[in-house]
């Protein structure tokens, strides 16, 4: 049988989880820089890489797909279509 105190925490997780996935989604928006200053940014950058004895590069997923990289796992997936063959 069920309870509406029971309904009411349900109801409650639910918004929490609603409005979690919100957040996330708000923060994964992408942007692009003008070309002026994406030009700044790379004499920064290569200025910094110029004067380093050693550099490390760590990128997570979705850097490659932002370059039109196809990805692994996603829809149009390399493994997501080998599966499919």
């Amino acid at each position: 049988e069920a309870r509406p105190e029971d309904a009411r925490r349900l109801q409650a997780a639910q918004e929490r989880t609603a409005a979690r996935k919100a957040a996330e989604a708000a923060s994964m928006v992408e942007t692009e820089d003008d070309a002026e200053v994406l030009r700044g940014k790379i004499d920064a950058l290569s200025e910094m890489l110029a004067g380093a004895r050693h550099v490390v590069v760590y990128t997570g997923a979705g850097i490659s797909t932002a370059a039109n990289i196809p990805d692994y796992r996603g829809p149009q997936g390399i493994w997501t279509q080998q599966k499919k063959a």
